[in-house]
């Protein structure tokens, strides 16, 4: 999914369940905690989480600006909402996942 950000004009292409990670993240949520959530291991939530800040320069910059790199995550995803990918459940219907 592309997506252009706010913060330095480029389009940024993020996977479906990348942001699902990062929604999750965004409501306080731990590593293991995602984890379990969408039945995956949390080195694979690492995985995506790195990705995300590889892809996410301006969230880097964030953080070199003192913020904690999951602070800048949640702040960045607040700034580009998307709907919700087909091939995954609403987050509000994650406990039936």
């Amino acid at each position: 999914m592309d997506l252009k950000c706010t913060l330095c004009g480029q389009t940024h292409q993020l996977f479906p369940r990348s942001l699902a990670v990062l929604d999750l993240m965004a409501q306080g949520r731990s590593n293991p905690a995602i984890a379990d959530r969408l039945n995956i291991s949390v080195k694979t939530v690492e995985n995506y989480l790195n990705y995300l800040t590889q892809e996410l320069a301006c969230v880097r910059q964030l953080v070199d600006q003192g913020a904690q790199l999951r602070v800048a995550l949640v702040l960045w995803r607040q700034q580009h909402p998307q709907p919700h990918s087909p091939r995954l459940p609403h987050l509000s219907n994650l406990s039936n996942f």
